[in-house]
């Protein structure tokens, strides 16, 4: 079972319009579902305290949905195991399309990733596209496209891991440089916050799993061109966890016509790690990128009437 957070149910502007009323009569003016790890809760509250800031009325603008990934947070299963991708992937769908039934087209539903969650919604946009899905746009915030070299193994263990894997897909044998919160969280009281929750380890990641986070960057890096959706790529300029030269290159070679690539120097790992100017700046920019976006799309579909 995978536990879920949904933030708490906003006028239906579907609804509205059927019963004669308009786009701009309806407060709503996008979705969006939420891809991370274990740290849900806190970005839901982070993200809807900021829209609520932008749009002077709390839960004015919005809705957002997301759910606890394999091997991570509360979900069911072996912490930290993700032999294979695929089935993360159908889960996403699912319950992603159950949330898109409630509040359907032409209101626009963005993607926003992090780390691992980039991934996810950069392989959700390639295997949706032939059936129109998760077309209106993504948000990626230190997407993984690409592990950084100061923290894969070194050269010999990396590529042992394939027989790692093989032998003991769930041991903790995939030797990385450091762990991710020390190299994520850049304020200390943060990162001491981070190290303290019981779902959080600083063990290695699994084998099987290594293996496969590898083979996901590999498969990405070969698909950019296809990627054509609208994009907005933030990333720390001292990430050292997910490579920033990745996502300039996938910002170079994507397909959209509508690409923003946004490298933050100094910054980690965590947006939501660094000191609050730095937090404020970043998601200030996300929150004017989706407005825009989504008020454009409205704005269209309500010409379509």
């Amino acid at each position: 079972m995978q536990l879920q957070h949904r933030l708490p149910p906003l006028v239906n502007p579907i609804a509205a319009i059927r019963r004669g009323g308009s786009f701009t009569d309806v407060n709503m003016l996008f979705v969006f579902g939420l891809l991370h790890g274990e740290r849900l809760p806190l970005l839901m509250t982070f993200l809807s305290s900021k829209l609520s800031k932008q749009y002077a009325l709390p839960w004015r603008g919005c809705e957002g949905w997301s759910k606890y990934n394999q091997g991570h947070g509360f979900s069911e299963g072996l912490q930290g195991h993700i032999p294979d991708i695929g089935p993360v992937l159908d889960d996403c769908d699912a319950a992603f399309a159950a949330f898109r039934a409630d509040h359907p087209p032409p209101l626009p539903f963005f993607l926003y990733g992090e780390s691992l969650g980039g991934a996810i919604a950069l392989l959700l946009h390639l295997r949706g596209k032939d059936r129109g899905l998760w077309r209106d746009g993504a948000v990626l915030n230190g997407a993984m496209c690409g592990v950084s070299p100061r923290f894969k193994p070194p050269w010999p263990l990396e590529h042992l891991l394939s027989a790692a894997a093989a032998v003991a897909p769930t041991w903790r044998v995939a030797f990385t440089r450091g762990n991710i919160p020390e190299r994520s969280f850049k304020v200390e009281w943060k990162r001491k916050r981070k190290l303290a929750s019981p779902r959080r380890t600083t063990a290695p990641p699994r084998a099987a799993t290594a293996l496969e986070l590898l083979r996901v960057c590999r498969e990405l890096q070969g698909r950019f061109e296809e990627v054509d959706l609208p994009l907005l790529v933030v990333h720390g300029g001292e990430d050292t966890v997910c490579d920033p030269a990745c996502v300039e290159e996938l910002h170079r070679r994507a397909g959209s016509e509508d690409k923003t690539l946004r490298v933050y120097p100094g910054m980690w790992h965590q947006i939501v790690g660094e000191p609050e100017e730095n937090v404020e700046k970043v998601f200030d920019e996300i929150i004017t990128w989706l407005k825009y976006r989504a008020a454009k799309a409205i704005a269209n579909a309500g010409k379509q009437q």
